[in-house]
């Protein structure tokens, strides 16, 4: 077990990845962005732009927003060649990618896992904090897509609520941290980064793991505010019942009774009860006024613009009849002064 880990400083030299091994995550990259340029039916140049895009997008926004060391896209001398004909090979035969797509859908998240593990590791090298390399780590793995995304005016996919995809990129960054920290050797380090990020991408869609979409919780924190807001001070028996309110979910008190409550105490908290739901009455009416006030006003001013229309005609009416009134006082002012000569 020795021979898995070292008593270097985890900073002491950068991760060697083989070359081939990011030239096959370039290659996976850029074919996804030329089978979007053939979806989006764009041209050849749109297809080998999407292709560097998508391929070297991550690595080019780790390093511009690092400033450290040299950039890898223009550093290397076959990452844009590569880059560029791997997504003009997929606009060309994007009918043999699309039947295998589970095999290049396993590639892709294989690819995401290389790239989190190098974007994280120059991070630590570089000496950064422990959320910078986790920021560098997932803009590495999924900003080529992002790019992409944007690039063609949409919402990024890693923004819409689906499957989990960058949280995979996110949480293997995390672990390939902690076990570079913990004196593991990088080489073992990065297979148990991409291990990770690939059983948290089957287990999302194996077991269909979302992200959470949008959620609200003010209407129920203020349900449940008024609720305690009835309670009386000294009262430790006071129990605040369940009951579906307005804005269509329960409320129930954390606090239960601690005896029977005596008669005056069940009459008082009936008058409370009453005097709540009375409230809860007025709150509706009072808002279901306001509702039909604001539908008469909007009906009214309708009715006068019909009226004013009906009565003076439109805009563009007025306008002819004027026009035809200056046409009919030309010739008739002429007529006159002809006969007064």
């Amino acid at each position: 077990m020795e021979s898995f880990f070292t008593s270097l400083n985890p900073q002491f030299s950068v991760l060697a990845m083989p070359q081939w091994i990011d030239m096959a995550a370039v290659v996976v990259g850029a074919a996804f962005g030329g089978l979007t340029a053939t979806e989006r039916k764009l041209d050849l140049f749109g297809a080998a732009g999407l292709g560097m895009l998508c391929g070297l997008g991550g690595g080019l926004i780790r390093d511009m927003i690092m400033q450290r060391g040299t950039v890898f896209m223009l550093d290397s001398p076959w990452a844009i060649p590569v880059a560029a004909v791997a997504g003009m090979v997929a606009f060309f035969f994007s009918g043999l990618f699309r039947r295998i797509d589970r095999i290049t859908a396993v590639v892709d998240i294989l690819s995401v896992g290389i790239y989190t593990a190098t974007g994280t590791d120059k991070a630590v090298v570089a000496g950064l904090t422990f959320v910078a390399c986790l920021l560098m780590g997932v803009l590495t793995g999924v900003g080529g897509g992002m790019l992409r995304d944007i690039f063609l005016g949409d919402v990024p996919q890693i923004f819409r609520p689906g499957n989990l995809y960058a949280c995979c990129a996110l949480l293997s960054g995390a672990a390939y941290y902690g076990l570079v920290y913990m004196g593991l050797v990088k080489g073992v380090a990065v297979v148990a980064c991409v291990a990770v990020c690939c059983l948290l991408r089957w287990a999302s869609l194996r077991y269909n793991i979302q992200t959470p979409s949008q959620v609200d919780l003010t209407p129920r924190v203020i349900d449940y505010t008024r609720r305690l807001k009835a309670r009386q001070p000294g009262d430790v028996s006071y129990h605040i019942p369940y009951r579906a309110s307005r804005y269509g979910h329960g409320v129930r008190g954390s606090q239960e009774p601690t005896r029977p409550l005596t008669v005056a105490e069940q009459a008082r908290h009936k008058r409370v009860e009453e005097q709540e739901r009375a409230q809860l009455k007025d709150e509706l009416k009072a808002e279901i006024k306001e509702e039909l006030a604001a539908e008469e006003r909007l009906a009214d001013a309708g009715q006068a613009t019909g009226s004013a229309e009906a009565i003076f005609g439109t805009p563009e009416t007025m306008d002819r009849l004027e026009h035809r009134r200056g046409e009919g006082d030309g010739p008739s002012d002429g007529g006159t002064d002809g006969k007064g000569a």
